[in-house]
């Protein structure tokens, strides 16, 4: 089969997009079957995962896609030179569908990543983090949320108490200002 020269870049751009979406894909399942098989989650199949997380997944993918972009059409050194890194001269990244699948694979945890880097500007990293949402599926994060808060109302709570007694004991007259009890030994 010929395929006109014209066409070569094409059909290269649907292969490497496709095992992007793959790649994408296959690590959904992954967390898919880990949700199913966390005993703190409501969720028996992996269809209840999906079907829990289909608008998260589709924004995730929305928000990884144009990094693929990046890398697919100006080159790996080029997209982390706009985040100020410069990555060594030996240092390329092969242009291929293997690495497409594996980019697809990673995206979400370098999605992750990115938002809590320090080299990125903490505008980015805060619109990152307030726009992108987790994947959910398990009340396990939920729980932790709702203990990290009761922390930090005791923590508050505590140092209100402090607070409370520092001025109570203000309020005492000095237990050494007062006469001291006769000595009874004969």
């Amino acid at each position: 089969m010929n395929i006109p020269a014209d066409l070569l870049p094409i059909q290269s751009d649907l292969l490497n997009y496709a095992a992007f979406l793959g790649g994408q894909c296959l690590f959904l399942l992954k967390r898919a079957g880990s949700a199913m098989r966390n005993p703190g989650t409501n969720i028996t199949r992996r269809r209840d995962y999906f079907r829990l997380n289909w608008d998260t997944a589709f924004i995730r993918a929305a928000m990884e896609f144009p990094f693929f972009y990046g890398y697919r059409h100006y080159g790996f050194a080029h997209l982390v030179s706009w985040m100020g890194w410069t990555p060594p001269s030996w240092f390329t990244v092969p242009d291929n569908p293997l690495i497409s699948f594996l980019l697809g694979y990673a995206a979400d945890s370098l999605l992750d990543w990115l938002s809590m880097s320090q080299k990125l500007p903490g505008w980015l990293r805060s619109w990152i983090s307030e726009n992108v949402p987790k994947l959910q599926g398990d009340k396990l994060q939920k729980t932790l949320d709702k203990a990290a808060n009761a922390a930090d109302l005791a923590a508050q709570a505590a140092k209100e108490a402090g607070t409370q007694v520092a001025k109570a004991q203000e309020l005492v007259p000095d237990a050494s200002a007062t006469p001291a009890a006769p000595d009874t030994k004969p």
